[in-house]
């Protein structure tokens, strides 16, 4: 589980997150709220990449912030958060996939052949040779996706994931994270589109001006 208590955080002297606390187990939550309400600085918050200036950020039951610097890094790898404008390293789409599991020590030969494997199943695997930043907001959009996937973590923080893409690919996207739910994975969602809520999620929560104003049944919202 993630928990955070109490959090909150600012940007030069700007309070942007005001006390929230939430926690997510093996289940979907979303994050919905307009545009500048704190929604993605709340998820990395959560990952363990922006400290909080007051309260608690707890993964598996322990403060990262307070662990010695090597137990934080160790919790913080079983997180992963995908932004919605990503970065990709010089070099192939394969390049970027299979990197992030030779970090994690899979050899490169098997490092690359499931990232082959992970790409079919998406549907780029013609992607594969592609220069990985001269892809489309769509194609990056799945590149990014599969990364965080294929290195299997046990919380998966997005934000805004079918940003960008088509009906098709949406709909690809949308069957692979109710998969992924039903399998037990902890999953947090950052977005303006109610529909994924609705479909996805069990539980949503309201932010506005860096608050929880409400946390509601996703099917409220469409009401």
């Amino acid at each position: 589980m993630i928990e955070i208590r109490n959090v909150y955080f600012s940007y030069d002297k700007e309070i942007v997150i005001k006390g929230i606390s939430l926690s997510i187990g093996k289940e979907c939550i979303a994050l919905i709220g307009p545009n500048g309400a704190g929604k993605t600085t709340l998820l990395k918050i959560m990952a363990g990449i922006y400290q909080p200036s007051k309260g608690e950020v707890l993964i598996e039951g322990r403060d990262i912030w307070k662990l010695p610097e090597k137990e934080a890094i160790k919790l913080r790898r079983r997180v992963v958060y995908v932004h919605e404008n990503p970065i990709f390293l010089r070099g192939s789409v394969l390049d970027n996939l299979a990197f992030g599991l030779e970090l994690r020590g899979v050899s490169r030969g098997d490092a690359r052949t499931r990232a082959i494997e992970f790409m079919k199943e998406l549907g780029i695997a013609d992607l594969a040779d592609k220069d990985a930043r001269s892809l489309s907001a769509g194609q990056a959009q799945l590149l990014a996706l599969a990364r965080a996937l294929l290195v299997e973590p046990s919380y998966l923080l997005l934000d805004e994931p079918l940003a960008n893409l088509d009906w098709k690919r949406r709909n690809t996207v949308l069957s692979m994270l109710n998969e992924l739910r039903d399998s037990g994975k902890a999953i947090a969602i950052a977005t303006h589109d109610t529909l994924l809520a609705v479909k996805t999620c069990s539980k949503a929560y309201i932010i506005e001006d860096g608050r929880v104003v409400s946390e509601v049944d996703p099917s409220e919202i469409l009401k």
